[in-house]
């Protein structure tokens, strides 16, 4: 059961790994297709650090130490999700008319991009977030057992994430009509399959705790 477990939760964070290199193949055609600069581009990658540079992971392991791997585990995959498609919604088709406000100020940096970029704040919370409780669920289930291997096989899963997104991504977006929204909602709805995982994961974690006794 534990073995299913760590599949569950190596799940997500293989979905969230492919979300944060999505974008790095297709630069050249989101700068074509919504006008963002190199330098725009690189705001927009350093976006999913921001909350976390300024304390967000502090707090996230705080609330993990209060709410369990449950809640928290739920509440990262549900930030991931959210921000995911803030960021679909900001390169999608369906923004473009919507910008006016957003193109108000800042002028140098594209609505477009600010949007995707709070979406990617977003999600970086929630990734943050996910590592460390993945961290501590596997701490709880495989305790005495073979828990370095279990952490090194959920690395190894969610790092493949990396590796595919660069195949995938590009693939995904030259198809004809070639477009960078196609991978970011591929991409946007495996987080909510990798938020589903982690509620499956949830109810075998509770039914451990009433065997425990916790």
């Amino acid at each position: 059961v534990r073995w299913t477990t760590l599949i569950l939760i190596a799940l997500t964070m293989f979905f969230g790994y492919m979300f944060v290199d999505m974008m790095s193949p297709l630069q050249s055609m989101i700068e074509a297709q919504r006008g963002w600069t190199p330098d725009v581009f690189g705001m927009y990658g350093s976006s999913e650090f921001i909350f976390n540079v300024f304390g967000f992971l502090i707090l996230a392991g705080i609330i993990l130490d209060k709410m369990g791997v449950r809640f928290t585990g739920m509440l990262s995959a549900s930030l991931m999700f959210i921000g995911a498609c803030i960021k679909y919604y900001g390169v999608s088709d369906a923004f473009i008319g919507a910008e006016a406000w957003l193109n108000s100020w800042w002028v140098s940096f594209p609505a477009s991009a600010k949007l995707a970029s709070l979406g990617f704040m977003i999600f970086g919370c929630g990734m943050e977030m996910a590592g460390i409780t993945v961290s501590k669920t596997i701490a709880k289930w495989f305790e005495g057992k073979e828990m370095a291997l279990a952490m090194g096989l959920e690395m190894a899963i969610a790092r493949v994430g990396v590796f595919a997104v660069f195949s995938i991504s590009p693939w995904l977006a030259n198809m004809a009509p070639a477009t960078v929204v196609r991978p970011v909602a591929f991409c946007t709805l495996l987080l909510l399959i990798g938020l589903l995982t982690y509620a499956v994961f949830t109810f075998m974690d509770r039914t451990l705790d009433k065997h425990s006794g916790l």
